[in-house]
């Protein structure tokens, strides 16, 4: 059953009242057993503006509105008399027309075919939402709202700044820092060889009259 509650009834009687529903209003005869969208008519069975008006009526039952063909005495009737049992399709008596009965003549309607389903004029319809600002009713395209995922990232990013700027006390506290280290250095540096100098550093002049070991 649909929601009831989106229904407002404007009783102009007993048994008489206009139901504004989200789409039109309709008149509901409890006594005449009528409703102008003809859905209680046609079927039997009490429509939603037939329930909504019902169920703000003190003393009524919707069940007292059912027509008497779904109820078990009209069950009962039916079935009341000896149904005549049937042999096999094969031991039907054959007749031989004097015309084919042949499958009905469809005619296909011009256009592609329809693969959506017809919604009923009540039925809810589903918003669209933006999976990246989370909002709804848009695309990409026509999105304007700041992305939700970015402003998180960009609050942690902060939030991680401050951390580090607490955790690491400033160079006036502790004297002052040692330069940094650039690459080059540790590319000139090398391993001592046999000769005991160290390898890709330039040579010294050395005193004296001795003359420098060449390997």
């Amino acid at each position: 059953m649909k929601d009831i509650g989106e229904y407002d009834v404007r009783r102009g009687g007993d048994y008489i009242a206009e139901v504004v529903g989200p789409h039109f209003t309709v008149v509901v005869n409890l006594e005449e057993r009528t409703c102008t969208c003809k859905m209680w008519q046609i079927s039997g069975m009490p429509c939603v503006h037939v329930t909504a008006f019902v169920s703000r009526v003190r003393g009524l039952d919707v069940i007292d509105f059912v027509d008497t063909y779904f109820s078990i005495e009209k069950f009962r009737a039916t079935y009341a008399d000896t149904v005549k049992p049937m042999s096999s399709k094969d031991m039907w008596e054959k007749v031989d027309l004097p015309f084919i009965v042949g499958p009905p003549k469809t005619i296909r309607p011009r256009g592609r075919p329809k693969k959506k389903r017809i919604r009923d004029p009540n039925e809810k319809k589903r918003r669209h939402k933006y999976t990246r600002c989370k909002g709804f009713g848009h695309h990409r395209s026509s999105c304007k709202n700041p992305i939700a995922e970015l402003s998180v990232h960009s609050a942690s990013i902060e939030r991680e700044g401050q951390s580090n700027t607490s955790r690491h006390p400033q160079v006036s506290d502790v004297g002052t820092p040692n330069p940094p280290v650039r690459n080059e250095e540790f590319s000139s540096q090398a391993s001592i060889g046999s000769t005991g100098r160290m390898e890709g550093q330039p040579q010294r002049a050395r005193r004296g009259n001795f003359q420098d070991r060449r390997l």
